[in-house]
């Protein structure tokens, strides 16, 4: 008897190593583009003028502003007893974590994995927030790039790229508005295991528009301040780039460098997209470059040690089951209840 290949499971695998392949090729390339043709003196030079004291007031800047995102979390968790302190080790495990996968799907499976099974959320109420967070944090970045596109000349030269992110953004929130309008109008959404559920917990959100605003208020102030804290690394390396423009900058530089396959922690695409971003406003490219990897280790480098650190205590520390919990995450619409 020969053993039974399961084909879903083995194009799964395939995909994987794809998606790892793809990510590793484009990342070497664009930080070969990168790199080429620096002339290394006068990054040193640059780097090494450094204002220490000023880059660990971003860095603290950038960590207090991490407890505003859990505390928007714990807004929209309505009556889940959550901690806004749990919530922050929760987030930064999920980014931190994904900063090492070399695929980027295990940030909400991590999320989703703590909260339910260590604090007791329901998994579709769990699935619904984080949804729904990703969701503002989209139409707040799509404020932030108009306010920018209309008071900064040189983002003329993005403006399709913002109309893109806008249509974008309005896919989503229609999606949400007839999952909504289907909860009573399409009887088949009943025969689904567990998407009723799901469709119940955003329903639930949506009527608390009290704390949709709120929340959504919170992700403006939460884009802004990383806005800040990018600007305050730009001080300290004497780069003269605005508060409006850094924070354009970097919610630029992160929404494009995520949505493109890379290396983990998006290593090389992060740098080529702010590379880029900042040839625009007339930067050279030793500065933008030093500014670029200075900036990219602020952002990661902290969830990262985090989740090295609050992982094991979950009980999902080890990376050999990481792929279980994706797994579980993904099937979440057939199993909560």
């Amino acid at each position: 008897m020969y053993p039974i290949i399961d084909q879903d499971r083995v194009h799964q695998i395939w995909t994987t190593i794809g998606k790892i392949i793809l990510g590793l090729i484009i990342s070497g390339l664009l930080t070969w583009l990168v790199i080429n043709g620096l002339n290394w003196a006068i990054v040193k030079v640059t780097i090494l003028s450094l204002n220490i004291p000023l880059l660990l007031v971003s860095i603290l800047v950038f960590l207090i502003n991490n407890y505003i995102r859990a505390f928007r979390w714990q807004v929209l968790l309505l009556n889940e007893n959550v901690s806004v302190h749990r919530l922050f080790i929760v987030e930064n495990e999920g980014l931190g974590l994904n900063n090492l996968m070399p695929i980027r799907i295990a940030a909400e499976a991590i999320q989703w994995t703590a909260l339910t099974v260590n604090n007791n959320v329901r998994g579709s109420f769990a699935l619904a927030t984080l949804g729904m967070v990703r969701v503002l944090d989209l139409i707040a970045n799509i404020l932030i790039l108009t306010i920018g596109f209309i008071f900064i000349p040189e983002m003329d030269e993005f403006r399709f790229y913002i109309i893109g992110i806008s249509i974008f953004g309005l896919v989503s929130i229609s999606l949400i508005t007839f999952m909504l309008w289907s909860q009573n109008n399409l009887p088949l959404i009943n025969q689904i295991p567990g998407l009723k559920s799901f469709i119940s917990s955003v329903a639930s959100l949506t009527n608390s528009p009290s704390r949709l605003w709120l929340s959504l208020l919170i992700s403006l102030i939460y884009w802004m301040i990383i806005g800040l804290t990018v600007w305050l690394i730009a001080l300290s390396l004497n780069i003269p780039v605005s508060l409006l423009a850094a924070t354009i900058i970097v919610i630029g530089t992160i929404f494009f460098a995520t949505a493109i396959p890379s290396a983990p922690s998006s290593i090389g695409t992060f740098e080529a997209v702010m590379i880029y971003m900042l040839s625009i406003f007339g930067l050279e490219r030793e500065s933008s470059f030093s500014y670029a990897v200075i900036v990219h280790l602020v952002l990661f480098l902290p969830p990262s040690i985090i989740a090295l650190i609050f992982l094991p205590s979950e009980g999902i520390g080890a990376f050999t089951k990481i792929r279980s919990l994706i797994g579980q995450f993904n099937r979440i619409a057939k199993t909560s209840k």
